[in-house]
């Protein structure tokens, strides 16, 4: 296994460099500091280190020039959001084998570790440069500010904050959890309950920031962290803590959260409240966040069983009644026709529920087949048949698969085309050697802040109590069926739902 240093003082960007490096094949140590540097170099022998420039005490610099003196033969990629024409000039003396700008995606920084690869495997020591700034600046998207304190800053600020024992001990017996943010939005204090609902000690959230710790999926998708990504601008929790600093006065907001649970993306709903605590310490905030998961949950089911069961069950009493007053057969059998439709309606939403609870749990058992794609999606249009559909397929795509659980997301996308836009809706279906890409395509357009919210737990344009069918897509689509699915929208051209699924499921 390769093994690789990572140096750099701001916390969150340790953990998103190891935790790539990590799926990469790497065993990874990281330190906040030189001198800390200095002491595993000494000690352990590395494929490889990654350097930021701006450290405390000993710079970057200062270290690649101890390395270069004690004849330490590691090659070093500078990772850093400071680079200038100058540093990076001086850095080619240092035997540095890659620089890097920050602020960093997932996709690029394990592009930059992918070519390090090959270069040490080929033996090659040469620099490879993204362009330096004189003038650095994120040019990334950036809802909420970036900057991050160092950990001795943290550390400062937090100890100001642990001296007052009887503020610690008000929160500790609060049943939900609380954090008390600096104005960067990074944590200096959590009280007992959470610490204990994730399973940590009071060391480890410090310095980060709520969804670096929560592990929300969008957390780690560049090296600025939590509350600095597109989808951060939608989010109830980045927007209570930006409000409540802005206006100094308390903010409640919903945050519906995807996490990375193992492989699978998991959903968290929050009720936010954000107060304003400069007493405390200047610009912090007290950040209170109340798990409604199982709120939620009840309110759905409600809908589910008091609003659509309901109607259901009362449409199937009303066929019935009228068709005990009909004399001809073949007009009891139309209606018996109904009623069977109406109760399988039922039974299907239902069955849907329990799957979806399944699925939640990872309890869901597959059971595979080969089956014909057409064929579920020819009975879905006869389903919609007041709807018009073109449908283009250039042959009878035959899968491996759960064909109830292909069903369900075939299912909810047309479903939700029919319901976004009455107007023609197209159906393509490619298949491919290995992978079958199925799109619905409907005339409606979806903005952006509803584009960047599409497929989580509950969101809904509709009202309370809906939003579930596009996070199953997700959720069934690719946890279980290891497939992808995803959307695209725009004015002109309308909306597109794409599944790509495997031909066969192993």
């Amino acid at each position: 296994m390769k093994t690789a240093l990572v140096i750099d003082d701001v916390k969150g960007n340790r953990i998103f460099m190891s935790k790539c490096l990590e799926e990469e094949g790497y065993k990874v140590i990281s330190v906040s500091n030189g001198m800390d540097a200095l002491a595993n170099i000494k000690e352990y022998t590395f494929d490889v280190i990654f350097l930021d420039m701006k450290l405390p005490g000993m710079s970057g610099m200062n270290i690649m020039r101890w390395l270069k003196e004690n004849q330490v033969q590691t090659p070093v990629a500078v990772v850093t959001a400071h680079g200038t024409v100058n540093n990076a000039i001086e850095s080619l003396n240092y035997g540095v084998i890659a620089y890097i700008r920050k602020p960093l995606s997932v996709e690029r920084f394990k592009r930059h570790i992918l070519e390090i690869n090959e270069k040490l495997e080929n033996g090659v020591r040469t620099v490879s440069m993204e362009r330096p700034l004189e003038n650095p600046a994120d040019s990334a998207y950036e809802y909420a500010p970036a900057i991050k304190l160092t950990d001795d800053r943290i550390l400062e600020q937090s100890k100001q904050i642990l001296k007052n024992r009887m503020l610690r001990d008000l929160f500790d017996i609060i049943p939900n959890t609380v954090l008390i943010l600096n104005k960067e939005r990074q944590i200096l204090y959590s009280n007992s309950y959470f610490l204990e609902l994730i399973g940590i000690n009071q060391d480890k959230p410090m310095g980060l920031r709520p969804g670096e710790v929560l592990n929300c999926v969008h957390a780690y998708e560049n090296t600025n962290g939590c509350g600095t990504t597109e989808c951060c601008s939608v989010c109830g929790a980045v927007q209570a803590i930006i409000q409540a600093q802005t206006t100094n006065s308390k903010i409640q907001k919903e945050c519906l959260m995807k996490y990375k649970s193992g492989e699978n993306e998991l959903s968290r709903e929050l009720l936010i409240v954000v107060n304003p605590a400069d007493y405390i310490l200047e610009g912090a905030t007290i950040f209170i966040a109340k798990d409604i998961s199982n709120e939620k949950l009840r309110k759905n089911m409600e809908r589910l069983f008091f609003h659509d069961l309901l109607n259901t069950s009362g449409s199937i009493k009303g066929l019935a009644e009228y068709a005990e007053k009909i004399d001809q057969m073949d007009e009891i059998q139309k209606y018996m026709g109904y009623i069977n439709d109406s109760t399988d309606y039922m039974i299907d939403e239902i069955n849907f529920q329990k799957m979806l609870l399944s699925a939640e749990n990872n309890e869901l058992n597959l059971i595979i087949s080969r089956f014909s794609l057409n064929e579920i999606i020819y009975s879905i249009i006869r389903y919609y048949s007041d709807t018009e559909f073109i449908f283009n397929s250039y042959e009878d795509v035959k899968i491996v698969s759960d064909r109830v659980l292909v069903y369900r997301v075939v299912m909810n996308m047309i479903k939700n085309a029919v319901e976004a836009d009455r107007r023609v809706i197209t159906i393509d279906l490619d298949a491919g050697q290995d992978y079958i890409e199925l799109s619905v395509h409907n005339h409606g357009f979806m903005p952006k802040e509803i584009q960047l919210q599409l497929f989580k737990k509950f969101f809904s344009t509709k009202g309370s109590g809906r939003g579930i069918g596009t996070y199953s897509m997700k959720l069934i689509g690719e946890s279980f069926l290891k497939g992808e699915v995803w959307c695209e929208s725009s004015p002109d051209s309308g909306t597109r739902f794409t599944f790509r699924i495997p031909r066969v499921l192993n």
